[in-house]
């Protein structure tokens, strides 16, 4: 059940070299558009110089890892591609998306770099750039971008770098787009391309007098926050307050309110429309019960996700969880993970997709694929629907404590998995390292912050709003037809019916042997979110508060049911979505067989 880690090292490895740079080959030789690249360190903010140039919409963050593959688009009125490359801390690659860019430049030769670094620790940055200028893609035309400018004490004078260092220097903020202009005019159809000149490492003390310092009022600023934020003391209690204040709101009083008037708004004035229209009474049937049935059941949880996903970009945005997987590291470490499992596992409670993506920028081999196959364990934003429908119907104003309660269980439970993976494959962790800097607090633009949170919001309802109809749909003809039969049936003699009560049995030790119940979880293996919505078309209710009252009034599950439901919910199958990105799918078994256990227990204790 367990790798021999050197061996899933070397070929893992080996693999992905090998499709990035017939990736990367097959562009290059297949375009006659010139091709301009964006390196640099993590976090200086190549994505967001991306957007600016290209105008497509890419997660932005103020952590390092945001890329884990290379991006390619054009520039907005050019004949120029731009790829955006994941950041490099070392020339030797020690997590996948660093071997992205090595390979990238490996197997391709730019036209034009842009190496951009973060202007408020150039002294940092500028020595890494030298080695990749050197190492990966000498004599090629460079620009260096200073982004960042604006939190200096001044601008710096972009002719007196160019003139001591021979590459072009110029200016940026890449949050308020201010120098962007002076950018673009480098794929301006008439511009004459920069000469290749190599930066000198020699020169980073007389060019660091040049950017300048910090504004000393800031810098003074976020050494404080700093210096508390990675104290335990102060950091360990903050954490767990902001994560408590997280739980609160989306669980909480302020959730259900906005979820309730959701619904009311929208969903039971547009289920009274559909019960008006004019048709033959299975087409009613299908649009009230079928379609708004399953789909309304996930939009009256808009306003949660909403808030959950924005709460969770300002905190990845402004450099908290950087700090936070600082802090957590000697704590992690005892579950054989590292302090950068940190931002996956917060980012898990969102989407386990996303953040199963993300550990590929993690550098401990071992612990980013232990991460990777238990993150489903962590309770995503897509089990919040029918848990939390559940818990309010059977423990009335303290469900959400529940719901919370479970929520934070879920984390525990994958720290545990992965102690115990580390216990039994006696692998040793890399040696602990805090070599990488540190990206400064910052409030995030409102630009960026509200792209981020609605393409995430996008994401969600695009990825799970077609296998939802679909689903919605048919378990709606397989609850209301039978084989063999004209015409609609009663749901208790449908298909369905059939098939959930033959698998009723195996449920029935925890409780939930309702031919119902097994048919929403089966449906959920596809989508979680077509877990509620299955329940909604079954019980003939389209709101989250109809499908509550339904489930508590027809006796189908009980308090201790209902808790061993929510249980099992959380840690059965992960999603379709999740089983293609995970390394070791076949890791299932853990996990399931937990869930199962658990469920039985917490019936019958």
């Amino acid at each position: 059940m367990f790798y021999h880690p050197r061996f899933r090292t070397e070929s893992g490895e080996f693999f992905v070299s090998v499709r990035h740079i017939l990736k990367g080959s097959v562009f290059a030789g297949g375009s006659d558009m010139r091709q301009a690249v964006l390196v640099g360190a993590p976090n200086c903010g190549k994505s967001s110089l991306f957007r600016l140039l290209t105008g497509k919409h890419v997660r932005v963050g103020n952590r390092a890892g945001v890329t884990v593959e290379a991006l390619t688009a054009r520039v907005a009125g050019s004949d120029w591609l731009l790829t955006d490359l994941p950041g490099l801390r070392t020339l030797t690659p020690q997590s996948e998306d660093e071997r992205v860019t090595v390979d990238f430049l490996h197997a391709n030769r730019p036209d034009l770099v842009l190496a951009v670094c973060d202007a408020t620790c150039f002294a940092a940055q500028y020595p890494l750039l030298c080695e990749m200028n050197r190492a990966l893609f000498p004599a090629v035309p460079t620009v260096l971008v200073l982004n960042f400018c604006d939190e200096l004490e001044r601008v710096p004078s972009v002719e007196r770098l160019s003139a001591l260092s021979r590459v072009p220097f110029l200016p940026l903020s890449a949050r308020s787009g201010a120098g962007i202009e002076r950018v673009r005019t480098l794929f301006d159809a008439e511009a004459e391309p920069p000469k290749a000149e190599n930066l000198s490492r020699a020169l980073l003390a007389p060019l660091s007098e040049a950017v300048g310092p910090i504004r000393g009022r800031r810098s003074r600023t976020v050494a404080a926050w700093d210096r508390a934020l990675l104290r335990p003391a102060v950091g360990f209690p903050l954490f767990f307050l902001l994560m408590a204040a997280v739980l609160w709101l989306v669980f909480g009083p302020l959730g259900t309110l906005l979820s309730d008037g959701f619904s009311a708004l929208c969903l039971v004035p547009l289920s009274a429309l559909f019960g008006r229209i004019p048709a033959a009474a299975w087409v009613r049937s299908l649009l009230t019960d079928g379609i708004l049935g399953g789909v309304g059941a996930i939009l009256g949880f808009f306003p949660r996700l909403l808030l959950l996903f924005l709460i969770q970009t300002f905190l990845e945005q402004s450099g908290y969880l950087s700090r936070a997987a600082r802090l957590f590291d000697p704590l992690f470490r005892r579950f054989g993970l590292r302090g950068d499992a940190v931002t996956p596992l917060l980012l898990g409670f969102g989407c386990s997709v996303p953040a199963v993506l993300c550990t590929r920028g993690m550098r401990d081999g071992c612990a980013r694929r232990r991460c990777a196959c238990y993150l489903p364990a962590v309770a995503c934003s897509a089990r919040i629907p029918l848990c939390l429908t559940v818990a309010e119907a059977f423990f009335g104003q303290n469900g959400w404590w529940v719901c919370a309660l479970l929520w934070v269980l879920s984390g525990v439970i994958f720290l545990l998995f992965c102690a115990l993976d580390a216990r039994l494959s006696r692998v040793k962790a890399v040696p602990r390292s805090h070599s990488d800097a540190l990206p400064l607090l910052r409030l995030p633009s409102v630009s960026d912050l509200l792209g981020a949170v609605f393409e995430q919001l996008a994401h969600f309802f695009s990825r799970a709003g077609g296998p939802i109809l679909l689903t919605s749909v048919g378990v709606w003809g397989l609850s209301h037809f039978r084989f063999g039969q004209v015409g609609m049936v009663s749901v208790d003699q449908s298909m369905l019916a059939v098939l959930g009560g033959f698998l009723a049995p195996l449920f029935r030790p925890f409780g939930c042997g309702d031919w119902r119940i097994v048919s929403a979880l089966l449906c959920g293996i596809g989508a979680k979110e077509a877990t509620l919505s299955v329940l909604g078309v079954l019980l003939g209710e389209g709101t989250p508060t109809g499908i509550g009252a339904a489930l508590s009034a027809s006796g189908i599950l009980s308090a201790r049911s209902a808790l061993s439901l929510m249980v099992f919910y959380l840690f059965y199958f992960p999603c379709a979505a999740t089983l293609v990105v995970q390394p070791r799918p076949r890791r299932l078994l853990l996990p399931l067989l937990f869930a199962y256990a658990a469920a039985v227990v917490v019936y019958w204790v």
